[in-house]
């Protein structure tokens, strides 16, 4: 997923320069709007029928393709519009602020069970599934992101050090390298990788 809108980025970028952000950002919500009743399922389904690889569904990966692209397309929307100093985030009223730390204060709550057994992250299920991105994910998301972006000044003294200066500035080899990091863990967790193992030896 993360290499897959890391390639069409710039298309987005080229496109929100000559058309501007109001029709990408209404197209993504339409599509996450859908991923919430199916569309993931019935794409995939599709494939399945014209290509005729029986590929279970569980096997393309936990994350939802078309959730997840919201969270892609926002992200690039806020670095666009900060690279133009037209930054949204700098728009928002002192009470949005108040409200953002006190929803935050409660998915903490969430997270740590804190608020009885009707209010966890099992008992609201899918509503706020990180791999679905539901609707009270996307506001956990939302009101993380005001509070990050309120406390910018404090957020840049951290980031702005070793390490993490670097693996800003290194993502892309950052995420190849865990993949070895990966397998290397799963060789000492299970003794053996078996996807190598079973598959037979390549001939000249």
């Amino acid at each position: 997923m993360y290499v897959t809108f890391l390639f069409f980025s710039p298309l987005i970028l080229s496109i929100s320069a000559r058309n501007g952000w109001r029709r990408i950002l209404a197209a993504s919500g339409l599509v996450w709007l859908l991923a919430q009743f199916g569309l993931r399922d019935l794409v995939h389904n599709l494939v399945v029928r014209v290509t005729h690889l029986p590929i279970p569904l569980q096997e393309t990966g936990a994350f939802n393709l078309f959730a997840w692209q919201a969270v892609w397309i926002a992200g690039l929307w806020l670095g666009a519009k900060s690279a133009m100093g037209a930054m949204p985030l700098r728009k928002i009223p002192a009470w949005a602020i108040a409200a953002s730390c006190a929803i935050c204060l409660f998915f903490i709550g969430i997270r740590h069970g804190w608020l009885g057994p009707h209010l966890t992250q099992q008992a609201l299920g899918l509503q706020l599934d990180k791999w679905q991105i539901g609707p009270l994910r996307v506001l956990n998301l939302i009101t993380f992101t005001v509070v990050a972006y309120w406390l910018r000044k404090y957020v840049v003294k951290v980031v702005s050090r070793e390490p993490f200066l670097t693996l800003g500035k290194a993502s892309l080899q950052v995420f190849c390298a865990h993949i070895f990091f990966v397998f290397v863990g799963l060789a000492l967790l299970y003794g053996e990788v078996e996807q190598y193992t079973e598959s037979p030896p390549l001939r000249c």
